[in-house]
């Protein structure tokens, strides 16, 4: 008889209890791609077309017409792009937003960890390894050893998450 390892994401990522954002700043860039990193691209910032100045314009106009921290489609836009939307900022200015939809810009764009934690089960449901809940960085790729193997040997998960809105979370592993 075959052990059928399924791996299980709990709670379900857009739960408190599986994501909690940071807000931690600084962190390294993202190894080179190459090898399993490679593999992992498709959900990066490389594959996403950036907006363009005019539509990050659009969007923020659209950002300042609803509540700062309502989970609109422009706030969201905002918050998928990451990155680019610091960058565009920077460069920018935050145009029509009020002090109140800045600081609730800022304090989404600058949440960039999360925790996460699996189990393995068997079709048995017999739990056969865990990850304990382990705070990693947004869209770096992660290499993570589960615990409580036992015959199974050492087992590592490698995956990410990337923030694509205001509580949507994409993530392979």
């Amino acid at each position: 008889m075959s052990t059928v390892l399924t791996p299980v994401l709990t709670p379900v990522l857009t739960t408190a209890l599986a994501i909690a954002l940071a807000g931690l700043t600084g962190l390294a860039a993202p190894a080179a791609a190459g090898g399993c990193e490679s593999s992992c691209e498709v959900g990066s910032q490389g594959h996403v077309a950036p907006l363009s100045d005019a539509e990050f314009g659009m969007w923020l106009a659209s950002y300042a017409a609803d509540r700062p921290s309502a989970p609109d489609l422009a706030l969201e836009t905002l918050l998928f792009h990451g990155d680019r939307t610091r960058a565009q900022l920077d460069r920018l200015g935050y145009g029509p937003l009020s002090p109140a939809h800045r600081t609730a810009l800022d304090r989404e764009l600058a949440r960039d960890r999360v925790v996460v934690e699996m189990r393995l089960v068997d079709e048995s449901g017999a739990l056969r390894a865990v990850l304990s809940p382990t705070e990693i960085p947004l869209v770096e790729k992660q290499h993570l050893l589960l615990e409580r193997t036992g015959s199974l040997g050492q087992l590592v998960s490698g995956g990410k998450v990337k923030r694509v809105g205001l509580d949507h979370f994409w993530t392979r592993w």
